[in-house]
């Protein structure tokens, strides 16, 4: 039994490698888009992981939204289900407003959003449900830089949801691992 549980991680594990390998070459970086930003209202159809969702809009009918200036943990990270969870809470029953500026490799549009008067990315970060990304911080402005930097450390200090793991491991570093065919934890 312990042999087939092994195995069957395993090949999760290749598995996730290879999707992660086929979409990185797929839709590499680089062919993201900047376009004139736009808003949009509507209602969350529905929550795809920690960082992305479905908008239902009235003006642009559905579309898939992922968080500007955050990352939340990969599917086969700890934590996953959790960040799923709070950013379906965040979401949930609450008018939602988006300012979108960029279409991803993936056909998302990255979008800062707001649900009432919720800001979604530091609300998630200040829950220790994602990490603020910084990998792209020349798309956010100074005070997002610096709230979103403060709320990750208030999460790490206290503990707070992915901080609660001493070795949590940032998503970019999970999807480098996966390309490698490594796991990540």
């Amino acid at each position: 039994m312990k042999r087939l549980l092994s195995l069957l991680l395993l090949a999760v594990l290749l598995l996730s490698a290879l999707l992660v390998a086929v979409l990185d070459r797929t839709s590499p970086e680089r062919e993201a888009s900047f376009h004139p930003p736009f808003r949009a209202g509507g209602a969350v159809a529905r929550v795809i992981d920690g960082d992305s969702f479905v908008l239902d809009s009235a003006e642009r009918g559905e579309f898939r939204v992922r968080l500007h200036a955050v990352d939340a943990p990969e599917w086969t990270q700890a934590h996953a289900t959790e960040s799923k969870r709070a950013l379906e809470q965040l979401l949930r029953g609450r008018p939602l407003e988006v300012e979108c500026y960029k279409t991803d490799p993936r056909g998302r549009e990255i979008c800062r959003v707001y649900a009432g008067s919720i800001d979604v990315a530091r609300a998630l970060v200040g829950r220790g449900a994602a990490w603020h990304y910084d990998r792209y911080a020349d798309e956010q402005t100074f005070d997002e830089r610096r709230e979103l930097a403060r709320n990750e450390a208030r999460a790490r200090r206290e503990g707070l949801g992915l901080w609660a793991a001493a070795d949590a491991m940032p998503p970019w570093e999970c999807r480098a691992r996966l390309r490698e065919l490594k796991p990540c934890h």
